[in-house]
């Protein structure tokens, strides 16, 4: 969550732990067993990192992103406590020997990654030179929120966490090989605002897209919010995903409450380098396959189905691994 907390406990509400544990754990175990090695992390862990804590035994190397001060654009006045605390963390797990390698960029991963170096007085270059398989990306800010960045010449610009996400990938494109598999976890924050997601609502891509939001607009408040942030994260998904030579399958997407009740969803991504067409990488799943679906949340330590106004079909399986295993994704290429 890149520090969006300042409280002295957890970084992590009751879901977001059930989360970790119930949904994705599963599925980094699987990853780990069917690539028969641990994994490379690349996300926006807290300074308590709590998800790495959750996961060390499947994680091998990290690539972390700390900003100074969250929600505020980034100063070389800042304090960098929270920075220094993360890799005073990252240090312990290394000399324990439960993690090979670590680095920790001082900054937002939009305006490191657009920039290519980060706000540490000696200025570290981004640089990935392995295949990441595993992002876990924790926006609590709306995901289309530009953050306003200095760039190498002094000249202020507006990075979108899209920009960055497709960055990362066409960087992974081209690092990767044919069969080379990851999972790709991102959460964000169930409202909306700026010029992408206007433009998404407003002047829709496609007909498909348009009905979608023609009929959530019949909905109200989190209801309407939420479906239109996973309409526009799962188009974003597939775009981004498909040019860059990947085949996604997206899971249920989790609908839960942060800290302080905050409506966040989540989403769970498998990506796999497969053999491109003329348009890009097969893709075995449609938008239908995401939207038609209810939110799925949790009932005390249990997953259950999010009903809707709208006739939305159920999740019939609410096990993370048994879900990806039964898709045809899979079967097309995982087995």
């Amino acid at each position: 969550m890149s520090s969006s907390e300042t409280a002295k406990g957890s970084f992590s509400s009751n879901h977001k732990v059930l989360i970790r544990k119930l949904w994705n754990q599963p599925l980094l175990k699987f990853l780990v067993k069917k690539g028969n090695d641990k994994l490379i992390y690349l996300g926006l862990p807290s300074s308590k990192a709590e998800d790495i804590l959750a996961w060390i035994d499947f994680i091998k190397s990290v690539i972390a992103f700390q900003c100074r001060q969250y929600g505020e654009m980034s100063s070389p006045n800042q304090g960098r406590e929270e920075i220094e605390n993360l890799e005073v963390l990252l240090r312990s797990l290394e000399r324990q020997r439960k993690l090979e390698n670590f680095v920790v960029y001082d900054g937002y991963l939009e305006e490191v990654i657009l920039r290519g170096t980060d706000n540490s007085p000696s200025q570290i270059t981004f640089e990935q030179g392995s295949v990441i398989t595993l992002y876990n990306l924790d926006f609590c800010n709306k995901i289309t929120s530009p953050w306003e960045f200095v760039d190498r010449d002094g000249n202020i610009k507006t990075a979108y966490k899209f920009n960055a996400i497709g960055e990362l990938l066409k960087i992974q494109d081209s690092l990767s090989k044919v069969s080379d598999k990851f999972i790709f976890l991102l959460t964000v924050h169930c409202s909306y605002d700026g010029k992408e997601l206007h433009n998404f609502i407003n002047s829709p891509p496609n007909g498909t897209i348009g009905a979608y939001i023609h009929k959530y607009k019949a909905l109200s408040g989190h209801e309407k919010n939420a479906r239109i942030v996973r309409l526009f994260v799962a188009y974003q998904i597939e775009k981004f995903f498909t040019v860059n030579n990947f085949t996604s399958k997206m899971l249920p997407v989790i609908k839960y409450q942060g800290l302080n009740d905050t409506p966040l969803l989540h989403f769970v991504v498998l990506g796999t380098k497969s053999i491109t067409t003329a348009t890009g990488a097969d893709n075995f799943q449609s938008i239908e396959d995401i939207v038609d679906f209810q939110f799925i949340s949790f009932e005390s330590d249990e997953m259950v189905n999010l009903g809707s106004e709208l006739e939305e079909k159920e999740v019939s399986i609410l096990n993370s691994v048994d879900f990806f295993v039964q898709s045809k994704t899979y079967d097309r290429l995982w087995k």
